[in-house]
C-alpha cells in the first residue's frame, strides 16, 4: 500500500542491445577507436558503438571477448610503447 510522501525508485527500460560489450565511455577515442592491449603493444582498433548512457557505451562489433581496453593513460603510448608503463585497463564483460 502506498502512502503520502512514500519515495521510490523505478527503472525504465527503454531499448536494450543483446551481445554487446560495456565500457567505460572515456576509452573511446574519436568517436569510434579504443586502444586495445595486445601482448605487451596497443593497437588502436576501430569499434561499432551502439547505445550508450553517461559513463558507459555498447560495443556493437570490433572486440572480442579476450580483449583489454585501456581507459586511461593516452598520453602515455606511442608507436612503440611497452607495457612497462602503468596503465588503467578495462576487461569488457558481454551483457545478456
Amino acid at each position: 500500500n502506498y502512502k503520502p510522501g512514500m519515495t521510490g525508485e523505478v527503472k525504465i527500460l527503454v531499448d536494450e542491445t543483446a551481445n554487446a560489450f560495456v565500457i567505460p565511455i572515456e576509452a573511446i577515442q574519436d568517436d569510434k577507436f579504443v586502444q586495445v592491449k595486445k601482448g605487451n603493444r596497443f593497437k588502436k582498433t576501430e569499434i561499432q558503438t551502439g547505445l550508450s548512457s553517461d559513463v558507459e557505451i555498447a560495443i556493437i562489433s570490433g572486440l572480442s571477448s579476450d580483449d583489454s581496453v585501456v581507459i586511461s593513460g593516452f598520453d602515455q603510448i606511442s608507436k612503440q610503447s611497452l607495457l612497462n608503463k602503468s596503465l588503467d585497463v578495462f576487461k569488457g564483460e558481454k551483457s545478456n
